[in-house]
């Protein structure tokens, strides 16, 4: 998988597909980190995730390739966000792996 490779500068954590020209996610290897050490993440799939600011999905795609049995919720406040992700990210929206959720933090 492409995410085998997370200590290969020159690899990339998401195919040319879901990443739009120049966005690189933040904190990627540091958010799949996280979900490693995860209690849930020991001896157990993870199965549920939450992207709070889901933007390109570049957080939300590496997440569900590196765990398979995971479904994402995602949100965004910005409609273009949302968009860019019904069209980009159908295959797993149809799957039932990815929700997108249009709102803000705070009402």
């Amino acid at each position: 998988s492409a995410l085998s490779s997370a200590n290969d500068p020159s690899a990339h954590h998401q195919s040319a597909h879901h990443q739009s020209a120049g966005h690189k996610p933040v904190f990627l290897d540091e958010v799949l980190s996280a979900f490693r050490a995860a209690p849930e993440a020991a001896g157990r799939p993870v199965r549920f995730a939450w992207d709070g600011t889901f933007g390109r999905g570049g957080h939300a795609m590496a997440v569900l390739r590196e765990h398979p049995e995971a479904k994402m919720w995602a949100m965004d406040m910005d409609q273009d966000a949302i968009d860019y992700g019904q069209v980009h990210f159908a295959a797993e929206i149809a799957a039932g792996r990815l929700t997108l959720i249009r709102s803000p933090y705070v009402r």
